[in-house]
């Protein structure tokens, strides 16, 4: 109801292209992002988080695939 108040989407399965969704940005499961998504994202401007990251393997390789942000229970090791 705030439009000053950024407005996320949560996503555990992909059925089409997220980033028509009236978000500011999305929150997917670490499987989601591809380079499909992460470049339709990019270009509306779209920050995606990803989620449940614990281990660094996992940490590097969304960063390398394009993640903004990282969800972890482990902030430290992030």
């Amino acid at each position: 109801l705030e439009p000053a108040v950024p407005l996320g989407y949560v996503v555990s399965a992909r059925l089409g292209d997220l980033t028509r969704l009236d978000v500011d940005m999305l929150s997917v499961r670490r499987g989601l992002l591809t380079p499909r998504l992460h470049a339709q994202a990019t270009r509306r401007g779209m920050p995606i988080a990803v989620w449940t990251l614990n281990d660094r393997a996992a940490m590097v390789d969304a960063i390398a695939r394009g993640a903004d942000e990282i969800v972890t229970d482990d902030p430290q090791l992030a």
